[in-house]
């Protein structure tokens, strides 16, 4: 985990929060985020919660003060064909995605990675939820919110990460699902499945 703010921490990697591996999004073959509602459920699954905009905001931040840059910038906007996409089509999915490997686009290890362009990520936003940093179509920067979407809707390129408050990190160890306590000098370590 990286610091988000002064008493949070946020998940270094997009879920599954493990370095090298493609962010889980609905196309993904392991279950992935749908909706904000599932992306908070895996949250839960490990002992976290997600973000908020603010903690979001504040790691994306402090990964721009260390030389962020948008992550995937080869990647051009390819025409969806919305009713493919809503059937699920998976070879149309599969067209569409250009994500990379999570830790591809991070400036280096003490902030979190992939924040700008590579997935569009879920947070809660007030008492609902909006989607920020962009995906590798349309990147956002750090401030700007996508809130036009439901908190129950899904799309091939929405993803999470998670959050922690500070108290709490202390009793992370490996298989926590992929970190452990910085504070204590440990490193991102990948999970143990």
């Amino acid at each position: 985990m990286r610091p988000a703010t002064e008493t949070t921490c946020i998940d270094a990697y997009e879920w599954p929060n493990r370095a090298g591996d493609s962010p889980a999004v609905a196309l993904s073959a392991r279950p992935g985020p749908y909706g904000a509602h599932d992306a908070a459920g895996l949250c839960a699954s490990v002992g976290k919660r997600l973000c908020t905009r603010a903690e979001w905001t504040g790691a994306c931040r402090a990964a721009r003060a260390r030389g962020l840059h948008r992550c995937n910038a080869e990647a051009c906007w390819r025409s969806p064909d919305w009713t493919r996409v809503a059937a699920f089509d998976r070879e149309h999915l599969e067209q569409l995605d250009q994500r990379v490997e999570s830790g591809s686009c991070g400036p280096d290890d003490t902030v979190a990675h992939d924040l700008v362009g590579n997935v569009a990520e879920w947070v809660a936003c007030g008492s609902g939820c909006c989607l920020q940093g962009g995906y590798w179509a349309e990147p956002r920067g750090c401030e700007r919110s996508n809130t036009a979407h439901a908190c129950g809707w899904h799309g091939y390129f929405t993803g999470t990460r998670c959050c922690l408050d500070l108290e709490q990190a202390p009793e992370l160890g490996p298989g926590d699902g992929g970190t452990v306590d910085r504070r204590d000098g440990g490193a991102d370590a990948p999970a143990t499945d």
